[in-house]
């Protein structure tokens, strides 16, 4: 009697956590390691840690590639329920986690041989700079690249990084603006590592988050399981060993 009671127990326990399993999609552009290809053995660190956490609570994780700008759009309406490597500045409606996931740099990439150096907003006028249309830069560059349409071409849509890097190889372009992890993980994957270099950088470094959508209820509860499954993994050390097979080191 006492194993059928038990098994009984399990039962119960299995279907309760199946009926209240939600899935939750998570979408953004292809900005590795942060967050990769879809549905491969390194989708990025984002991702991976995702995927951990909210499996532990129950619930599953899809990751699917969308441009950026409709990406929070359709975030912000309710369609999907985050933006991966969000900020507050980008979807200002949005929901977010007490714990930052990272954090990126606006960092000014040239072809090594090039003599152009970052020195001062203004020259930012002798390069043709390229961007990613939708991204958050910070008040001084993202005035710059509003009030300069004829010097900074802005891309979208899928590969966005490779392509921008296809195009400073051809020199189609004279500087990308771009985080340096970011930049030099996928020049690395290319094969043009050692073509590049880093011509300055402006600003402070700006937090990231998985932004949730505003129009869907659970929004917060999932805020909060992500803060709290952080804390965790980097407690247990799980954090740490996700981060070193990107080759990333912990913000904190």
């Amino acid at each position: 009697m006492k194993k059928i009671l038990l098994w009984i127990g399990i039962f119960y326990l299995f279907f309760i956590r199946a009926v209240h399993a939600d899935t939750i999609t998570l979408v953004a552009d292809d900005w590795c390691p942060i967050n990769c290809e879809p549905n491969s053995e390194s989708p990025g660190y984002v991702v991976e840690l995702a995927i951990k956490i909210f499996d532990d609570a129950g619930h599953k994780v899809e990751y699917q590639y969308l441009s950026w700008n409709r990406a929070l759009a359709q975030v912000k309406a309710g369609k999907f329920n985050g933006a991966i490597a969000a900020t507050p500045k980008e979807l200002p409606e949005g929901i977010f986690p007490q714990e930052e996931l990272g954090y990126y740099g606006n960092y000014f990439i040239k072809n090594k041989g090039s003599e152009w150096s970052f020195t001062s907003m203004e020259s930012l006028t002798e390069v043709d700079l390229a961007v990613i249309q939708g991204y958050n830069y910070g008040e001084k560059l993202n005035e710059y690249i509003k009030d300069n349409p004829s010097k900074v071409t802005g891309m979208g849509g899928n590969d966005v990084v490779r392509r921008n890097l296809g195009m400073l190889m051809k020199g189609r372009i004279d500087v990308y603006l771009e985080d340096r992890n970011i930049a030099f993980y996928t020049a690395k994957k290319m094969g043009i590592l050692n073509e590049i270099e880093v011509a300055g950088t402006e600003g402070t470094p700006i937090a990231l988050y998985i932004g949730f959508s505003p129009a869907i209820a659970q929004s917060k509860q999932y805020a909060k399981i992500l803060s709290q499954g952080i804390q965790r993994l980097r407690e247990n050390g799980q954090l740490k060993k996700i981060l070193d097979k990107y080759g990333v080191a912990d913000w904190k």
